[in-house]
């Protein structure tokens, strides 16, 4: 995981958790599983996944 953006309104609390890879092919299965896994051990809200391919 890159990062983690935190919103804070009167709604509460909104994480996500930031992943980027620099790729030319398709994207490993891994990458979206540890960001699956990044996202449970950080309690964020969703997980977005930035790539180049």
């Amino acid at each position: 995981m890159d990062a983690v953006t935190v919103k804070r309104d009167g709604g509460g609390v909104t994480a996500v958790a930031v992943q980027a890879k620099r790729t030319k092919n398709a994207v490993q299965v891994e990458t979206v599983r540890a960001l699956l896994g990044a996202v449970d051990l950080t309690n964020a809200s969703r997980g977005v996944l930035v790539t180049t391919s």
